[in-house]
């Protein structure tokens, strides 16, 4: 089983796919944040109609490229 990935995960791999500062840089706190918003926003919703199996912080590798496209695009 591929292993989850984290928030930290997610941010970064936002970060790199809207190619915001370079590939090797951490995120900001503040951009940590706003993804994070983003993230939990749609996870409330996608609990809310029982769509979600996975601790909000343990995001599956099965789920892990299109959630990272549905923040981005936001």
């Amino acid at each position: 089983m591929a292993t989850a990935k984290s928030k930290l995960d997610l941010t970064r791999a936002v970060m790199r796919e809207i190619r915001v500062g370079r590939p090797d840089e951490e995120p900001t706190e503040e951009q940590r944040i706003q993804v994070v918003e983003i993230y939990e926003s749609f996870y409330e919703e996608w609990s809310n109609q029982s769509l979600v199996y996975w601790p909000d912080d343990q995001i599956p590798a099965l789920v892990f490229r299109p959630i990272v496209k549905l923040v981005s695009a936001e």
